[in-house]
Parts: structure tokens; C-alpha cells; sequence
């Protein structure tokens, strides 16, 4: 919204150049400070919202972590029927490598696709 500057009164003279510069300085000075402050009020909506952002994917993180955690919990007691506690937790943990290992992998060459140039020589 634009903001209304003082107007001079001209009684109908026309201003000097001296006036005359002296007002396209004020303009610019101005100009230049609504400049600042709309860079200023984008830097700031732009750190709310990366922050809050951020905040759900941290919180949103943690609760996958604990049901992940509850899903092997429940493997390992469901392996626990059929084989001793050290192989249950064996399995467990083979497939979270597995698992792990695989997401890491495609992650790499999703990030550094094959034939693709990074410019190092």
C-alpha cells in the first residue's frame, strides 16, 4: 500500500532546481528505505515460515522414529515364538540394514544420477 508523502505547496511558482533536486533526493532516500524495509519484512516472513516448517518435520520425525521403533519391538517378539532372543534380534536388525542400506543407495543415486556431470575433473 503505497504511503502518501508531503506534498510542498507551489502557490503556483515553479520550483527552483535547487528545490527540484532537493526533492528527488528526499524521493529516492525514500525509495530507498521502503526498499529496506519491504527486504527486511520478506527476510522475516520468509524465517517464520522455514522455522515453523521446520518444526513439523522435526516433530513429525520423531513420531516415525517411535513407531518404527514399536514395529520392531513387535517383530522381535513375534520372532521370539519361533527362534531364541540373539537370532530374533539378528533378523531385526539384518532387515533394518537392509532396509537402511537400500534408502541410503537409491538416496546417493538419486542425488548423483549415473553420467551425470558434478564438474570435478
Amino acid at each position: 500500500m503505497p504511503v502518501a508523502r508531503e506534498q510542498r505547496p507551489t502557490n503556483g511558482t515553479v520550483p527552483t532546481v535547487g528545490e527540484a533536486l532537493e526533492r528527488v533526493v528526499d524521493a529516492a532516500q525514500h525509495l530507498a528505505s521502503d526498499q529496506v524495509s519491504l527486504a527486511k519484512l520478506e527476510v522475516t516472513s520468509t524465517l517464520e515460515h522455514a522455522a515453523a516448517g521446520g518444526m513439523f518435520l522435526l516433530g513429525g520425525a520423531v513420531m516415525v522414529l517411535v513407531a518404527w521403533s514399536a514395529l520392531m519391538m513387535a517383530a522381535y517378539q513375534a520372532l521370539l515364538h519361533t527362534l531364541a532372543p540373539v537370532p530374533s534380534l539378528l533378523v531385526v536388525a539384518v532387515g533394518n540394514l537392509a532396509v537402511g542400506g537400500w534408502l541410503a543407495w537409491h538416496g546417493q543415486r538419486l542425488l548423483h544420477p549415473a553420467g551425470a556431470s558434478d564438474g570435478a575433473a
